[in-house]
């Protein structure tokens, strides 16, 4: 038998092969279990323009835990630009403090625009801050510069990089 025959009755068996081993009863359960509730679908939403917000200089690019949730570590000084539409908005900041790495508890400075609005002393890991922001604080450029200013960094074992305060949400409403 030709090099050729071989060849093209071993593709034959092959085929027969494949298509014997793709059907047939172990097939059959391949449909969910008769008490399978599919989880709901969510629609993607478009994040409106006035939430939407850039963190600048200062930053580390984002992070996120095996649990799904994100964050940013920021150095001594970190700069967030927030759209400005020159409305009344509330400003909400929740993050934490490497306090376990730290000597004494930093003290944390908070200002928009220039105009301060919050310093503190950080005895707590948590940082969760709320501010009501009028337009006078806004100015008149498109975007808002939020400064997040700490008197203190630390370094956490395997990390050469210098940290003062991991933001994981800020709240723009």
């Amino acid at each position: 038998m030709s090099s050729i025959a071989v060849l093209v009755r071993a593709m034959a068996l092959e085929i027969a092969f494949i298509t014997v081993s793709c059907t047939g009863p172990q097939e059959a359960d391949l449909q969910p279990p008769p008490d399978f509730v599919p989880p709901p679908l969510i629609p993607l939403k478009k994040a409106p323009l006035h939430s939407r917000l850039v963190f600048g200089q200062g930053f580390s690019p984002m992070e996120w835990g095996i649990d799904g949730k994100t964050w940013h570590w920021m150095g001594a000084h970190g700069e967030i630009r927030l759209q400005n539409d020159s409305r009344p908005r509330t400003l909400r900041i929740v993050g934490w403090l490497p306090l376990e790495f730290l000597k004494d508890p930093p003290t944390i400075r908070i200002a928009l625009e220039g105009h301060p609005l919050d310093t503190f002393v950080a005895h707590d890991r948590t940082l969760k801050r709320e501010y009501s922001i009028g337009p006078d604080l806004l100015g008149s450029a498109p975007s808002a510069r939020l400064i997040v200013d700490t008197s203190a960094t630390a370094r956490a074992p395997g990390d050469t990089r210098d940290l003062g305060v991991a933001i994981e949400q800020v709240g723009w409403q």
